[in-house]
């Protein structure tokens, strides 16, 4: 038995043509080459971008082999693809595979490593901003059940008994409270924000403004003195202050339960009862849309709406994927859905109904500055998060 010059196959010592391939054996052989191409690919995937890197540290000449080396690697696929079609079509005249095959898979690599530790970085800094942001909670918490016992177990509430819902305070920077929060004369009523009932934290319980900031709020800033030029009294500290500046909601990533009326919180509340959680969905900037809202649908049995449409109620602090959740009881926890209160309560929506125990997994849709019946908490149990 004898091999085929041109396939290698075995053929017997008395055929006149190799039975694989077809080819005479009187003829002559035929000259298998590399494909150039696939040379060309594996070069330009490897030497190039090492020759360019080392000598971009000439003028204009380095400059523009840097600029080579960053497209050698889509050149080398290229010519890698070419070249593995033409080894494929030349009926065995041209071999190179392993060269093809190199010049495509090391650009691939080359590429693929920093895309996949920038997904990798990008994943753990959003893990890292929500572990972050579950600890500010946490402490805030801690500090809230320590201002509660010494105010005969109220939770933090600005102005007086009743308030109206402000933009800002009448003048957040003077020493007197009533002047502060614009009492009248019973000083039962005043201008708050929710953010001022956040900021006696700081003032009486020795919290900092940086753990009212979740870094994953690029809008929202750590509060200091030093960046409010409106300051008039250069002497003025922290605990001197009623509120976090003129616009507190740029200096607080976090949302607080409604404390303008009845429903401020006390201590004797379901200890289940959501208090404080990352920012509002449908209280950042601009009022939403109403087909938004129409949209917005809890994906459970009472609405059956789909994942998609239950995460348009998540904050969008984390990417819509859930928020950190303070509870009466001080734990926090990162929930993937907003009605996580009782009973399924939306925590970021009033209820619809006046019923003694009302909660609801969507609830009405909430309006900012509202005071109307409409927009307060239904009961007891329903927890109502503004920011």
């Amino acid at each position: 038995m004898k091999n085929c010059p041109t396939c290698r196959a075995e053929y017997a010592d008395d055929a006149t043509s190799c039975t694989a391939c077809g080819q005479p054996f009187d003829s002559p052989p035929i000259e298998i080459r590399t494909s150039g191409l696939a040379i060309s690919s594996v070069l330009l995937a490897t030497l190039v971008p090492l020759l360019c890197f080392f000598l971009t540290q000439l003028p204009w000449v380095g400059v523009l082999l840097a600029g080579f080396g960053m497209i050698a690697p889509a050149l080398a696929m290229v010519l890698g693809i070419a070249s593995l079609v033409q080894i494929w079509t030349s009926g065995g005249k041209l071999n190179g595979t392993g060269y093809a095959s190199l010049g495509i898979f090391i650009p691939l690599l080359v590429m693929g490593i920093p895309c996949l530790l920038a997904i990798l970085h990008l994943r753990q800094s959003g893990l890292a901003f929500r572990m972050t942001c579950g600890t500010n909670l946490s402490r805030i918490g801690k500090a809230m059940l320590i201002y509660a016992h010494e105010y005969d177990g109220k939770l933090p509430q600005a102005g007086g008994e009743n308030n109206l819902w402000a933009q800002s305070l009448p003048a957040w920077y003077v020493y007197d409270r009533q002047k502060a929060y614009g009492l009248d004369s019973s000083t039962t009523q005043g201008r708050v924000t929710p953010q001022s009932s956040l900021y006696l934290l700081v003032k009486y319980a020795e919290v900092t403004p940086h753990q009212f900031n979740c870094r994953a709020n690029q809008d929202v800033s750590i509060f200091r003195l030093s960046d409010i030029r409106t300051l008039q009294n250069k002497d003025a500290t922290l605990i001197d202050l009623w509120d976090f500046g003129p616009h507190p909601q740029e200096y607080c990533s976090y949302t607080y339960h409604w404390p303008f009326d009845d429903y401020a919180l006390t201590t004797d509340r379901d200890p289940a009862l959501a208090i404080a959680a990352d920012r509002n969905p449908w209280l950042i900037n601009t009022e939403p849309e109403q087909n938004t809202w129409d949209s917005f649908l809890p994906d459970n049995e009472s609405y059956q709406g789909r994942t998609k449409d239950a995460r348009m109620g998540n904050s969008p602090s984390h990417h819509s994927d859930g928020q950190n959740v303070l509870f009466l009881d001080s734990h926090v926890a990162f929930e993937k859905r907003s009605f996580c209160g009782v009973n399924d309560d939306n925590i970021y929506t009033p209820a619809g109904n006046a019923d003694p125990n009302a909660t609801s997994s969507k609830g009405l849709r909430p309006v900012r500055f509202d005071m109307s019946p409409s927009n307060r908490p239904k009961s007891k149990r329903d927890s109502y998060l503004v920011q």
